[in-house]
């Protein structure tokens, strides 16, 4: 990688830290019950950083759903957050596709 790659990396890792701890400190707030929206932004942010960065769509899967399961099971125990990184995984594999076959 050169250093402008380099640095889009580091700032795309940061932004997918970002949104991950965000989202799971939203989902896992006392008064928050509507997964539907948690859903929609796992899916709309991981496919916005695998269209900036299709190389790393695995990464930016990982953390933005590994974030919202991590905070799940920690907080409450419920280890059936982790749909969040499937959600993740398909709206990262979206973007590359969308990247790849219908913008091209």
């Amino acid at each position: 990688m050169n250093k402008k790659s380099d640095l889009k990396f580091w700032v795309l890792l940061l932004l997918a830290c970002a949104v991950g701890y965000l989202l799971g400190r939203i989902d896992t707030s006392k008064n928050w019950n509507d997964t539907g929206i948690i859903v929609g932004l796992v899916l709309m942010f991981s496919f916005i950083l695998s269209y900036l960065m299709k190389k790393f769509a695995w990464l930016w899967a990982i953390i933005i759903g590994g974030f919202i399961f991590c905070f799940d099971v920690i907080t409450s125990g419920n280890y059936g957050a982790a749909g969040a990184i499937l959600f993740a995984f398909l709206g990262a594999y979206s973007g590359v596709f969308f990247r790849n076959y219908i913008f091209i």
